[in-house]
């Protein structure tokens, strides 16, 4: 039942199986959420997505991409916003809508105790991503060398040189960069400085809570 994570909304013929899509026709139902995010969660008929673990296999047709960036551990309604806005403006501007997230959750690098439990799987995220629409997804290493990299150094690597980012989409309060220094602004400074541009999507709220993996899981 955690699965879904709505439990006070919760109705007994929508409650998570191993598909993972279950939880979208759940939140979609029960929602009703506005049609730029409704779209977001029909299955694309699009080539099969790209996967990739490092930078060095991103095929020659990637010309540029609109990226988003996250853990993306349970692809509930706050993700769905930062996708929807992703393909939105991937549309518009002809690009392939990507995604950044990590291969473990940082907390695994970071801190040493328990790891919060996933609502997902890796395989059902990249799932859930590609019937979302999304066409590449990088399964960033979240190790050592990984977490040490600076701010400017992840940007150059990752949404510059890698991934030929024109724009770079974030949910608010996002940070980045070795101790998380890297907030939204530098991002926005840092766009400026090498040619992309940065939008911020803000919290979703429900009930007066922000919708967020560790809120489903409590």
């Amino acid at each position: 039942r955690y699965c879904c994570g709505l439990s006070e909304h919760c109705f007994a013929e929508h409650l998570c199986s191993s598909d993972g899509l279950v939880i979208l026709r759940y939140w979609l139902r029960v929602y009703s959420a506005p049609s730029s995010y409704i779209w977001v969660m029909v299955a694309s008929e699009s080539e099969q997505m790209i996967q990739l673990e490092t930078l060095a296999n991103l095929p020659e047709k990637i010309r540029g991409t609109v990226v988003t960036i996250g853990k993306f551990d349970g692809i509930h309604l706050g993700h769905q916003q930062l996708l929807a806005e992703t393909l939105k403006v991937a549309k518009s501007l002809e690009l392939t809508p990507s995604v950044i997230t990590f291969d473990r959750h940082p907390s695994e690098t970071l801190q040493s105790g328990e790891v919060p439990p996933a609502l997902i799987g890796p395989k059902q995220k990249a799932r859930l991503l590609e019937s979302a629409g999304i066409e590449l997804v990088l399964a960033a290493p979240f190790d050592e060398a990984f977490s040490h990299l600076t701010a400017k150094e992840f940007v150059e690597q990752y949404l510059v040189e890698g991934l030929k980012a024109k724009t770079v989409i974030v949910g608010e309060g996002f940070r980045f960069g070795s101790g998380g220094l890297g907030d939204g602004a530098l991002l926005g400074q840092l766009g400026q400085e090498f040619g992309f541009d940065v939008i911020e999507i803000p919290n979703l709220e429900i009930d007066g809570l922000k919708v967020s993996t560790s809120w489903i899981r409590e």
